[in-house]
C-alpha cells in the first residue's frame, strides 16, 4: 500500500507541475531555477550562498531541460521524502506507518512546494533520508546526506548538534561522523578561494534586518496552520505524548521540535534577513507526518484512557493554535496567512476550537458502555475530518499564478504589440528576466550600474518590491523625473494597492552621476 500511495502522490504533484504555466509560489522560486540554469555557463552560481549550493547542484541537470522538468524533479524529491519518512516510521515500529505518506501530502505547503523550485523541498528530502539512515544505525551514510542539508538552507546547521548527540547516545564511532563536514568544507573552501561570499561568514554574522520585519513567540505556531495544515499540526502535537519513550523516535521528535524553535527564534529577532515565511517549515514536514501518525494511533486507541486524553490533547492543541492566530491578528492587523479569504479561515479555526473543546468534555462522559465508547471514539476524528476537508478545498489545486505574474505577462504582451519585443531589458525582477529570456553573468554589476551601462533604446522595468527595495534603492522618481528616460507603459496596481505595480521606461539618453546626454530622434522611435 505504501508504494502505491507514494506513486499516487508523485503522479498527482507531477501532473500539477505540468499544468503550471510560468507561475511561482514566491519570487525565490524563479531565481533558484535561473541560478541552476545559468550555472552551466557560469559555474560560480553553483557556489553562490544565496542560491544555496545544495539546491543548485541538485537541480542543475534538470534545469537544462527547463522549468517544468525542475518541477517534476521536485515532485520526485517530495515522493522520496515521504517514502523515507514511512521507512523511518516502520523502523521505529509505529503502528499504521503507511499513513505517513498521505499525511505528508495532506500538508498544504509540502503539496504546493512540490510544484516549485524552492529550497525547502530538497532539504526535506535530505533530512528524511538522513533520519532513516540514522535510525537504521548507518551513521556514515546519514552524515554524508545531512552534510548536503547544511548547504541547502542556513538554518539546517541546527541539525548538526542533534546528530552528534544521538550518534554519541548510539555509541557510533567518531569516524562515521566525519562525512558531516564534506559539503561545508568544499563549498566554503572554494567560495573563499575564488573570493566569493561564504556560508560560514553568513552564519557567523547573524545581522538583523528591518526589510522583512520580525515575529513573536507564537508566530510560527500560527504559520503551522498554513504549512502543515491544522489537522496534521493537531495530530503531531497529540502524537508527542508517548512518542518520546522510543529511543529511535527521539531523533525524529528532537529534529522537528528544535528546528521549529530555531525558526521561531530567528524570525523573532529578525536574524539572517529571514522572511519568516510559512514555507520554511516544509523542511520538517516528513518528520511532522511521523508524529501525526502517532497522534492518529492515540485517537483510535482501544484503551479508554488513551483516547480520552488524546481528545483532550487535540482540544488543547487547537486552543493553542487559536490563541496564536488571534495574537497575530492583532499584531499584523488582520493579515496572517498567504491565502485568499483569510477571514473565512479565521472563523473556521474559532469554530473548530469550540467544537473540539466540547468533544473533549463529552469524551469524559462517554465510555460507561460499549456503545458510548464507540460513539466517543468517533467524535474527534469526525471533527478533524471535516476540518481536513476544508483545508483540501482551500489549498489543493495546481499552483495558481500570482497577481504580479499576471501583470508582468500582460505588460510583456503589450510591449510586443508596441514594437518593443526585440529591445534589451534591464530589470531586478527574476520573473521578468525569465519571460524575456535574459541571461545575467555571475559577476554582473548591481542594477543601478547595469542601467547606467545599458545602451540607449534599452527598456528599464521598475517595480516597487525589488527595484525599490533596500537591496537596489532605485525609486521610481529617479526615472519619472529624468530626461534620460521615457515612460512606455505602466500597469494596474496589485490587489488592495493604489500605485501602479510596474513601470517600463525606454532609455533615451545616457544616465549616470555625471552626465545626461539626450539621444538622437532616431533612437527615440
Amino acid at each position: 500500500m505504501a508504494v502505491t500511495l507514494a506513486l499516487v502522490g508523485f503522479a498527482t504533484t507531477a501532473v500539477c507541475g505540468l499544468l503550471c504555466d510560468n507561475t511561482y509560489y514566491h519570487l525565490d522560486d524563479v531565481t533558484h531555477y535561473l541560478y541552476a540554469k545559468w550555472a552551466w555557463r557560469w559555474p560560480a552560481y553553483l557556489l553562490d550562498d544565496w542560491g544555496r549550493p545544495g539546491f543548485t547542484v541538485a537541480y542543475a541537470l534538470p534545469a537544462t531541460l527547463g522549468w517544468t522538468a525542475c518541477r517534476i524533479f521536485s515532485a520526485l524529491l517530495t515522493a522520496l521524502a515521504a517514502w523515507f519518512a514511512y521507512l523511518t516510521a516502520r523502523k521505529i515500529d509505529l503502528p499504521r506507518a503507511w499513513l505517513v505518506i498521505p499525511l505528508c501530502y495532506l500538508q498544504p505547503l509540502l503539496f504546493l512546494l512540490s510544484q516549485t523550485t524552492l529550497t525547502e523541498t530538497p532539504l526535506a528530502f535530505y533530512l528524511s533520508l538522513a533520519a532513516w539512515l540514522a535510525v537504521t544505525r548507518r551513521w556514515a551514510m546519514s552524515s554524508f546526506v545531512l552534510a548536503a542539508a547544511f548547504v541547502t538552507r542556513h538554518e539546517a546547521i541546527i541539525f548538526l548538534p542533534i546528530w552528534l548527540y544521538f550518534a554519541w547516545r548510539d555509541k557510533a564511532r567518531w569516524r562515521t561522523l566525519l562525512p558531516l563536514a564534506w559539503a561545508f568544507v568544499i563549498v566554503n573552501g572554494l567560495a573563499m578561494a575564488f573570493g566569493m561570499s561564504s556560508l560560514i561568514a553568513r552564519l557567523l554574522h547573524p545581522t538583523p534586518t528591518t526589510q522583512y520585519g520580525h515575529g513573536g513567540w507564537l508566530t510560527y505556531l500560527m504559520k503551522s496552520l498554513h504549512a502543515f495544515g491544522p489537522v496534521v499540526t493537531i495530530l503531531a502535537i497529540v502524537g508527542l505524548r508517548g512518542f518520546l519513550r522510543n529511543p529511535a523516535a527521539k531523533l525524529v521528535a528532537a529534529s522537528a521540535g528544535i528546528y521549529f524553535l530555531a525558526e521561531t527564534i530567528v524570525f523573532r529577532y529578525g536574524l539572517f534577513a529571514s522572511g519568516g515565511y510559512s514555507r520554511f517549515l516544509v523542511a520538517i514536514s516528513p518528520l511532522v507526518a511521523i508524529l501525526a501518525v502517532n497522534g492518529v494511533n492515540r485517537l483510535l486507541s482501544p484503551d479508554l484512557s488513551v483516547w480520552r486524553w488524546a481528545s483532550v490533547g487535540a482540544a488543547a492543541a487547537m486552543a493553542l493554535l487559536w490563541i496564536a492566530m488571534e495574537r497575530q491578528l492583532v499584531i499584523q492587523h488582520g493579515v496572517i496567512l498567504d491565502i485568499s479569504e483569510t477571514y473565512k479561515a479565521v472563523w473556521v479555526i474559532r469554530i473548530t476550537t469550540i467544537a473540539l473543546a466540547v468533544i473533549a468534555l463529552v469524551a469524559f462522559g462517554l465510555g460507561a458502555s460499549d456503545s458510548g465508547r464507540r460513539a466517543g471514539r468517533r467524535l474527534t476524528p469526525v471533527a478533524l475530518a471535516v476540518l481536513l476537508g476544508m483545508t483540501l478545498y482551500a489549498f489543493y489545486r495546481p499552483l495558481p499564478k500570482p497577481a504580479d505574474a499576471k501583470l508582468i505577462d500582460d505588460a510583456i504582451s503589450q510591449l510586443g504589440r508596441l514594437g518593443y519585443a526585440d529591445r534589451t531589458v534591464v530589470t531586478a525582477h527574476p520573473y521578468v528576466e525569465l519571460r524575456v529570456g535574459g541571461v545575467i553573468p555571475y559577476d554582473h554589476p548591481d542594477t543601478r550600474r547595469r542601467i547606467e551601462q545599458a545602451e540607449i533604446g534599452s527598456l528599464i522595468v521598475w517595480e516597487s518590491r525589488l527595484t525599490g527595495s533596500e537591496d537596489h534603492k532605485l525609486g521610481v522618481g529617479e526615472f519619472l523625473g529624468s530626461p534620460a528616460f521615457r515612460e512606455v507603459l505602466r500597469t494596474a496596481p496589485l490587489p488592495y494597492q493604489q500605485a501602479p505595480y510596474l513601470y517600463v521606461f525606454e532609455k533615451v539618453a545616457s544616465w549616470g552621476p555625471r552626465q545626461v546626454r539626450v539621444a538622437s530622434p532616431a533612437s527615440q522611435t
